[in-house]
Order: C-alpha cells, then sequence, then structure tokens
C-alpha cells in the first residue's frame, strides 16, 4: 500500500479509496469487536492493526494523499456473518449466499454506531467517508421479520426498505461532526433516496450520470466502462479519451482486488492509471492529441520502472509481457 502511495504521488494524485470491509474478508482492527476480524479475515497474517492503520493515513499525508475508507454496507458485508449473524436478514443467514444487514433490527444499527464513533472515525480522521451501498441483495429481506417491518412503516418494496438503511447509516455517521461528506455508489440513488445535501454520488454506471447531475447531486466520476483498471482489456486510449462531465466534482479510476494480489497489482494499475491522472488534471485542449500524450506515457513508464514500480508496457492488454526485447519507451 505505501509503495502505491508513493507512486499515486507521482502523478499528483491525491485520494486513496481505500475498501476496508468485503463479503470474502474482514482485515479492518476493532477495540470493541475484535471478533470481527478474527473471524472474518483470510489469516491472522491478513489484517490490519490499529497502528498499521494510523501508520498508513500518516504516510499518505505526508505525501499529499488523503485516505478515504468505505465500509460498504448493507451488502458486501458476508464477512461479518462470521461473528454478528444477529445483524443479518434471516433470508440470508447461509454460509455460501451473500450475506445483506438487516435495517429491522436495532441491534444492526446499534453495532455499526458503535464501531463508527468509537473505534474508527478515531482512525480516519478526513472528514469524507464511503459507506458503499452497491449490489445489495435485497432478496435477503424477503422474510417474515423484515416484511413485518415494512409493513409497519410504510415501506412498499425493497427499494424503500434499502433507501430507509443507507439514509439511517448516513445520519449516524454525520452525528460526528468532523464528517461532513458521505460518499456513496450510484445504487443509492437509482434504488434509493438519499439527500444531496448530505451524500455524495460516486458513478460506476455511466449511463445514470446525467440524472445524478440533474438531481442536484455532487458527483465523483468513475465509469467502469473506463476507469476500471483490473479490466484488463481496456486499452489507456480508452480510458484517456472519455469524456468526463464538466460539472463533477472528481474523479478516480478503481481498481479491484479480485484478481489482483502484490504479485501483480502494480502492472494492473500502471502505467494506465498515470493517463486517467493526466486527464484529470489538465485543460481539456492540451489533452487532444494522442500521439504526443502516448509519447508522454511511455517516458513516465520509463521512470517508473526507473523507481522500482512494474508498469507494463504502454498499448498492450493489462498484465501483458512486452513482445521481445528493446526500449522501455517502444518495447510494444
Amino acid at each position: 500500500i505505501k509503495a502505491m502511495i508513493d507512486s499515486m504521488a507521482y502523478v499528483k494524485l491525491n485520494v486513496l479509496h481505500w475498501h476496508l470491509t468485503e463479503d470474502q474478508s474482514f482485515s479492518m482492527p476493532s477495540w470493541q469487536f475484535p471478533e470481527l476480524s478474527l473471524n472474518g479475515s483470510f489469516s491472522a497474517k491478513e489484517r490490519y492493526s490499529h497502528y498499521d492503520i494510523k501508520d498508513i493515513v500518516q504516510y499518505a499525508k505526508l505525501r499529499g494523499i488523503r485516505v478515504i475508507p468505505e465500509f460498504d454496507m448493507p451488502g458486501h458485508t458476508s464477512s461479518w456473518r462470521n461473528s454478528h449473524p444477529e445483524i443479518f436478514a434471516t433470508g440470508c443467514l447461509d454460509p455460501d449466499s451473500r450475506g445483506a444487514f438487516d435495517p429491522a433490527k436495532n441491534q444492526t444499527f446499534e453495532l455499526i454506531s458503535a464501531l463508527f464513533h468509537h473505534d474508527w472515525f478515531y482512525l480516519f480522521p478526513d472528514a469524507w467517508l464511503h459507506l458503499g451501498s452497491d449490489e445489495v441483495p435485497t432478496t435477503c429481506w424477503n422474510n417474515s421479520i423484515d416484511l413485518a417491518f415494512m409493513e409497519l412503516h410504510n415501506l412498499s418494496s425493497f427499494n424503500n426498505l434499502f433507501a430507509y438503511f443507507v439514509n439511517s447509516v448516513v445520519d449516524i455517521a454525520l452525528q460526528d461532526n468532523k464528517k461532513q461528506h458521505i460518499i456513496l455508489w450510484d445504487e443509492a440513488f437509482t434504488s434509493g433516496s438519499p439527500d444531496p445535501n448530505k451524500t455524495i454520488i460516486q458513478i460506476w454506471h455511466d449511463d445514470v450520470t446525467n440524472s445524478v447531475l440533474d438531481a442536484g447531486f455532487q458527483v465523483i466520476y468513475s465509469p467502469s466502462s473506463a476507469w476500471y483498471l483490473d479490466h484488463l482489456d481496456t486499452n489507456w486510449t480508452d480510458r484517456y479519451t472519455l469524456n468526463i462531465p464538466d460539472s463533477v466534482l472528481g474523479g478516480e479510476a478503481c481498481a479491484w482486488g479480485e484478481t489482483m494480489d502484490p504479485s501483480d497489482i502494480e502492472a494492473t494499475v500502471w502505467p494506465s492509471l498515470a493517463a486517467v491522472a493526466e486527464r484529470l488534471w489538465s485543460p481539456l485542449h492540451l489533452t487532444l492529441n494522442l500521439t504526443t500524450a502516448e509519447s508522454r506515457l511511455r517516458q513516465f513508464r520509463c521512470i517508473l520502472l526507473d523507481r522500482g514500480v512494474r508498469a507494463e508496457p504502454v498499448g498492450l492488454a493489462g498484465r501483458t509481457a512486452p513482445t521481445g526485447p528493446g526500449s522501455c519507451l517502444y518495447s510494444d
């Protein structure tokens, strides 16, 4: 992670969006609920300590990079279920199923609140927080407890129940005066009803961008079609020539870890990420010539290699080795 922070600083990327909890593993430490990582991580060696988190946040700060954590919920949470099944909907308690937090249970929000205010917010002083809200298996809520709760609260659909959950956890987070900006994935908009005065929408479905902007939300732009770096068949030119809406707050290139580990993360991310960074930092009229852009990208790849960053050749599919001997400027 520190090596990635170093290389981000080379292209003036100033935010590390750190996705810390997921279905497969819970690596985030907790003083109050240590069982979450003890039972939810892949192994004892594959979880963070409080010192690790504080060290990385400080390391990034000294390089001009803010760390914004993402605690994805109510979906992408199955690893929590290993130690706290009581906060999950009864429709998805099977270990082989994807789970979802149960909005009908008070203890769900009590545990989340305790983690936020007495544990995690201490480690992440930034005013921005990401609460996920994507790809929720709402069928988990098709059970007698949640259906009765929906009827009691006049919630006519699972989308309404989803909105109830999202708005509740946003309000819990904002109880901390230091947290002022809550980021949600775009499903919170398409399937819920977030407040544009409280939340910022991160776009990964490009077709909803205009609707989100028209509804008055600030937007972080990261369309999966071009700016998901683990989509290995997307060429740097597709990332570079993407039409970026003028009114977005900023942009982000995402690197999801399902098929990455320390052996290939740098070759997955670099040098494509530099193409995204140049577009985000540069006036449009300076980024219209692909020939000169490619020359800069090739030179920057040489710089990365010189600094020990294992950047893949320019112009090939992701994680592809050079096709033969040659200069780092021309080996494709």
